[in-house]
């Protein structure tokens, strides 16, 4: 299987974060790096452990700390997570890369997302328990 790289956009939630890096370290397919880029937390988040970590010294928001963190990593395979996620399935990176190696066109793959209750996340993209094929993010045509 290819490497597997992780960015992680962080701010000001060093507590999630930790719990994002420990599901992490559970996967049965380790991550080879963890790249955590800080959108100017006050306090600056603390060093992690076997992380690569970048900070803005100013607030340029989720999405171009993540594109530094994209930009910064390594791996063949690179996985995008909130600094506030929790990976409760500990073969969900093994199953991603084994669906990425076994599809090559497929080029994003979006995972479901839960509330901490177990409920469906409001901002869940598409619906179902099933693998879903869509051209776009959020788009409902196939």
């Amino acid at each position: 299987m290819g490497s597997v790289s992780v960015v992680v956009a962080g701010k000001n939630r060093p507590q999630e974060l930790q719990r994002l890096l420990e599901s992490l370290r559970a996967q049965t397919l380790q991550p080879t790096e963890i790249v955590v880029v800080d959108d100017a937390s006050e306090p600056p988040l603390p060093q992690f452990s076997g992380s690569l970590q970048f900070r803005n010294d100013v607030p340029r928001g989720a999405c171009q700390a993540r594109n530094l963190g994209f930009r910064n990593a390594s791996g063949k395979y690179v996985f995008i997570f909130d600094d506030d996620a929790e990976i409760r399935d500990t073969s969900l990176i093994e199953r991603a890369v084994a669906l990425a190696e076994r599809i090559p066109q497929v080029g994003a793959i979006g995972f479901r997302q839960l509330t901490p209750e177990g409920k469906t996340h409001w901002m869940q993209p598409a619906a179902g328990e099933q693998i879903d094929w869509f051209r776009a993010f959020m788009d409902s045509a196939r």
